[in-house]
């Protein structure tokens, strides 16, 4: 198995970049990949229904977890809290990245579709994908701030030092600011699904954040 560095992620045309932020919607490259129609329906399946030995099935048995060497099917029990069932941490995280496409070649695949993709220009670090269309960026950290623009899954330089605040403050490339909901926002290092294609048959090799 094979993680892509952060720094040789974007796939990009050597065309001149544009002056504006870079919009990102997710796609599916992975459908035409041979066999892995079957596995992304069988991946679904086990995630609608929170099916542990189901999801385990499809999963590497020295699946990665971390660039420190976790790894294995006893590991990501502990740390996904598997014993818990439905109520797993681990069924909002997939839900989530099936969701946002999946980019994928002849070596691989990967999902979500912006791990693979991220503009190169862009911090993998200091930036994020709004997930959505239409995604307020507002001037205050309040529902109830004024709307300053209308985003679709646009790329934003992150401003502020806690990953973990609700409100995310942001700057497009305009040089307009404002905030956020971390909610509405994925960045490059969170989690992403790796896959890999092995005597034929698919499976996930890698469940992991950071780089």
């Amino acid at each position: 198995m094979r993680l892509v560095p952060i720094a040789a992620l974007a796939l990009l045309a050597t065309a001149a970049l544009p002056a504006h932020a870079e919009s990102l919607p997710p796609r599916d490259e992975c459908a035409s990949l041979p066999g892995f129609a079957a596995f992304r329906a069988r991946l679904d399946d086990a995630v609608f229904r929170r099916d542990v030995e189901a999801l385990l099935a499809l999963t590497d048995p020295n699946i990665a977890l971390d660039f420190g060497g976790g790894a294995g099917h006893a590991q990501m029990r502990e740390d996904w809290r598997l014993g818990e069932g439905s109520q797993s941490p681990i069924w909002g995280e997939l839900g989530t990245m099936l969701r946002l496409g999946c980019a994928g070649n002849a070596d691989g695949a990967a999902m979500p579709h912006m791990f693979n993709r991220f503009p190169e220009r862009y911090d993998p670090f200091a930036s994020a994908l709004t997930i959505g269309i239409r995604i307020a960026l507002r001037a205050g950290p309040s529902f109830d701030a004024r709307v300053l623009a209308r985003l679709d899954f646009e790329t934003l330089a992150l401003t502020g030092t806690d990953p973990e605040a609700e409100w995310q403050p942001v700057r497009m490339d305009d040089g307009r600011a404002g905030f956020v909901h971390r909610d509405l926002l994925r960045r490059p290092i969170d989690y992403r699904l790796i896959f890999d294609r092995v005597n034929g048959q698919w499976r996930i090799g890698a469940l992991i954040a950071g780089d």
